[in-house]
C-alpha cells in the first residue's frame, strides 16, 4: 500500500486489540509507530518490540488521554523523539456495559472524558503539528451503533460518546481540509475480540483485519480526496428493517 514508508504515526490505545493490530500493520508498511498505553505497560512494550523487529522505529507513550496534562506531555515526547507526525489514529477508549437504570453520573463522566474529550485533545495536539507540516491524517474509531443512532440498553454512554467522536471527525474535517489535514472515522460493528458478543449470526461478526483495512485505506494515498467520512464496518448488522 502506498504512502507509509518512512512516515510517522501515533496509535492511541495500541497495547492490545484493534489498536495493536493497526500499529503492527503500519509497521508492516514501513511506518514508524508511537505505541500508546495507559495501564498495560508490558503489553505495550511487546508491541513496540514487535514493531522494531519489522525494521522501523517505535517509541512508547504513556498517558491518560482524559487528562490534558497527560496529552500535552505525550505529544511533547512524541516530537522530541520523532520530530514529525503524519498519522494519528484515535483508538483509545473507555467502555462500560450496564443497564440504563444502573448507570451513575460517574460512569457517564468517565466514558465521555476519555472517548470525547480525549479524542478531541489528541486531535488538536496533532493538528498543531500537522498544520506546521502542511499535511497530516487523522482517523478516529467510532462505533456502528452511534453512526446509525441505534437505541442501546447496556452501552448508552459509549454509544453517545462515539456519536460525539463522529461529529468531532466531521467538524475537524471541514475546518482543516484547506490546511492539508484529512480527518475521517471508522465505525466497527460487533468485532471478534469484543468484550461481549451477543447471540447473533456469526457471519455478522467483523474481523479485526476488516477494521484495520478500513483504517489503512483512509490513511493511504488512495484516499487523498476523502475527509469527513465515516466508514461503517459492521457486516450490515446495524441496518434497520
Amino acid at each position: 500500500m502506498k504512502g507509509f514508508s518512512g512516515r510517522y504515526a501515533l496509535v492511541t490505545g495500541s497495547s492490545r486489540g484493534i489498536g495493536r493490530a493497526i500499529a503492527l500493520r503500519l509497521a508492516d508498511e514501513g511506518c514508524n509507530v508511537a505505541v500508546h498505553y495507559n495501564k498495560n505497560a508490558s503489553y505495550a512494550e511487546d508491541v513496540a518490540r514487535t514493531v522494531e523487529e519489522k525494521g522501523v522505529r517505535s517509541i512508547l507513550l504513556k498517558g491518560d488521554i482524559s487528562r490534558e496534562e497527560d496529552v500535552l506531555e505525550m505529544f511533547r515526547l512524541l516530537m522530541d523523539k520523532f520530530g514529525h507526525l503524519d498519522f494519528l489514529v484515535n483508538n483509545a477508549g473507555r467502555f462500560i456495559s450496564k443497564d440504563i437504570e444502573e448507570l451513575s453520573p460517574e460512569d457517564f463522566d468517565g466514558v465521555i472524558k476519555t472517548n470525547v474529550n480525549g479524542t478531541f485533545m489528541c486531535s488538536m495536539s496533532a493538528i498543531k503539528i500537522m498544520e506546521e507540516q502542511g499535511a497530516g491524517r487523522i482517523v478516529n474509531i467510532g462505533t456502528a451503533s452511534a453512526e446509525k443512532l441505534m437505541p442501546v440498553s447496556k452501552t448508552l454512554p459509549y454509544s453517545i460518546s462515539k456519536a460525539g467522536v463522529i461529529l468531532i471527525t466531521r467538524s475537524l474535517a471541514k475546518r482543516y481540509f484547506d490546511k492539508g489535514i484529512l480527518v475521517n472515522s471508522v465505525s466497527p460493528g460487533i468485532v471478534e475480540n469484543s468484550v461481549a458478543i451477543p447471540e447473533m449470526n456469526k457471519r455478522r461478526i467483523v474481523g479485526v483485519k476488516d477494521v484495520v483495512d478500513a483504517v489503512m485505506f483512509l490513511l493511504s494515498d488512495n484516499a487523498k480526496a476523502i475527509s469527513g467520512s465515516n466508514i461503517v464496518v459492521d457486516a450490515a448488522y446495524f441496518i434497520g428493517g
